[in-house]
């Protein structure tokens, strides 16, 4: 019979408040109405084929990681969400004033609001990160090429549209652009984080994200320029979702987190 010392586990904080569970369930639904209207009918959104369900699978992985976020009960494994939610509204803000275009006033209010509630969540709730000694080195790249292709998308519009696999349309320019800052945001929070419960929605949303537009790339490989760019953004992509995959391995997490209290 063992008679060693049992190991005893700090109990799961439970600060989520009905504040966090409102935004994110706003969100979400927002996000899964328009990015399943823009899988099922790409037209409705305006957009052609390929980028609409490129985009729409973005926003589902989005929406997806904002629903499951309702389940939780402790704020610092929501808090790389929060952030992804900030950077995505303020890049739909900030990058049509990059260009000389500013954005309606219903949107500028969405975004607005977006992006003030986010940071107040942020702020009422402190919880800092628990720094990994090193920074994950595959996810900081995925970061780095995200965060980069956002900042081409906003400062560099026509260069990029040259460049782009296929035929880049203003609109879809400024959704990638968001999408890309806030995938970016969520990649680089989760390389420097090394609580598993806090990088577990991040790299699930990665995972479907990756995997989404992969596959919605091959279905519609015609719409490329050549065949073999499509394939190679395709595999770009799958090697985001199973890079994301991989680290969702519960052994590849430090198996013992910090107690709460301390990561005030």
């Amino acid at each position: 019979m063992n008679t060693g010392p049992r190991r005893c586990r700090t109990p799961a904080p439970e600060d989520l408040t009905p504040a966090h569970r409102i935004y994110f369930a706003l969100l979400g639904l927002l996000f899964a109405g328009l990015g399943g209207a823009a899988l099922l009918a790409p037209a409705a959104v305006e957009l052609p084929p390929l980028h609409a369900r490129c985009l729409a699978a973005m926003a589902l992985a989005q929406a997806l990681t904002w629903l499951l976020a309702l389940r939780e009960r402790d704020s610092a494994v929501v808090r790389i969400l929060l952030a992804q939610a900030v950077a995505t509204a303020l890049a739909l803000l900030l990058a049509p004033l990059a260009q000389g275009r500013p954005p309606g006033l219903p949107l500028a209010l969405l975004v607005l609001a977006a992006a003030g509630g986010g940071s107040a969540l942020l702020w009422h709730d402190r919880t800092l990160q628990a720094p990994a000694e090193r920074a994950d080195p595959a996810l900081t790249v995925v970061c780095a090429a995200l965060l980069s292709g956002a900042l081409l998308l906003a400062l560099a519009p026509v260069w990029t549209a040259r460049h782009w696999p296929w035929t880049l349309p203003a609109r879809a320019a400024l959704l990638y652009t968001a999408a890309f800052a806030g995938w970016g945001t969520a990649a680089g929070m989760a390389a420097r984080e090394r609580r598993r419960s806090a990088r577990r929605l991040a790299l699930t949303g990665l995972a479907v994200l990756g995997a989404g537009v992969a596959l919605v790339s091959l279905r519609h490989l015609d719409a490329f320029r050549q065949p073999a760019l499509g394939a190679l953004w395709a595999a770009a992509f799958a090697v985001v979702s199973a890079l994301a995959a991989w680290r969702l391995r519960p052994h590849h997490f430090v198996s013992r987190g910090l107690p709460h209290a301390q990561r005030r």
